[in-house]
């Protein structure tokens, strides 16, 4: 697939490739690519895709964002209080009717921020950044999250950890040793709840302060927090204080690789690992910041079997 636009989360396995008007579901363990149908062509600045599977009839769903940015009065902007974000949802369920729908009554999103898939549901800042939306791919219903008490706007980047929704948020010194500070939403005690006459049982969630610690000679170094991996590890990039120097007192356009911390705040153990290509120190924040981290179990079930007989 040429002209890549972007690329989705994986989900079992699964990724999707896209382009402004082509979309291809691809099983990384064995290689295999299928062009879904054309999404349908919308007049607006950025689209992006998301793939997600429906635990209820075990089927793959793509969704695509598209949205806008507006000004209300284009001659009375202030601190972009007169600007709003416009989205437009399209679904399409693999397996199905291979049709795209639209999803009506949608609310906004800023899709460009940093988004993660948690248990089925999809989850953005709104474009205020006052709270966050959520979409699920069971019911294709959209909710709400209020964001952490006495925070600010867009207070921290969204991520998963330990299987729960969580902000990234900076850095604190704790016990003498630096720690990462975030928001988890964790679930509490179970409420029994009364329906028409029957019982539930309902996880109440609320946020948590977390903070995990880091190695000293990469705190804030450029760290950027990554990925929480099911086995624990916690992966991060930054720049250690060696390296620092070293890049300060040579030539900005010299070659350095790109480190990945890999960090068990469970054994307080941390290794370190580089990748495959250099980049030249002048640049390597730069690259940081787009590096992705993505973890898979691997399926080597052939694709078009795999998405058709769920």
């Amino acid at each position: 697939m040429k002209d890549n636009q972007g690329y989705t989360h994986f989900i079992n396995g699964l990724f999707c490739l896209y382009t402004v008007d082509r979309v291809s579901i691809c099983n990384f363990s064995t290689r295999e690519i299928i062009d879904l149908p054309a999404p349908p062509m919308r007049p607006f600045q950025e689209c992006f895709h998301y793939l997600g599977f429906d635990s209820t009839t075990n089927k793959y769903k793509v969704l695509k964002v598209c949205s806008v940015k507006c000004c209300k009065d284009e001659d009375n902007e202030e601190e972009g209080e007169n600007l709003y974000f416009e989205s437009k949802f399209d679904v399409l369920t693999r397996g199905r009717d291979m049709s795209w729908r639209s999803i009506h009554d949608a609310p906004a999103i800023d899709a460009r921020k940093r988004s993660a898939c948690i248990d089925g549901r999809l989850y953005w800042w709104d474009p205020a950044g006052r709270e966050l939306v959520h979409f699920s791919f069971n019911n294709e219903l959209f909710g709400f999250t209020s964001r952490p008490p006495r925070t600010r706007r867009h207070v921290g980047e969204i991520h998963q950890f330990r299987g729960d929704l969580a902000l990234v948020v900076g850095f604190d010194v704790v016990n003498q040793a630096m720690a990462l500070r975030l928001w988890v939403f964790e679930s509490g005690l179970v409420q029994t709840i009364e329906d028409h006459g029957e019982t539930r049982d309902v996880k109440a969630y609320s946020w948590c302060l977390r903070h995990i610690q880091v190695p000293y000679a990469i705190a804030n170094r450029d760290l950027k927090f990554h990925a929480n991996l099911p086995t624990g590890e916690v992966l991060m990039t930054g720049i250690e204080e060696e390296e620092a120097a070293a890049a300060a007192n040579s030539n900005s356009n010299s070659p350095f690789p790109m480190p990945i911390y890999s960090y068990d705040h469970t054994s307080r153990k941390s290794e370190k690992f580089i990748t495959g290509k250099n980049y030249p120190s002048s640049r390597r924040n730069k690259h940081a910041r787009k590096l992705e981290v993505f973890y898979y179990e691997e399926d080597i079930t052939p694709l078009d079997h795999l998405i058709t007989n769920k």
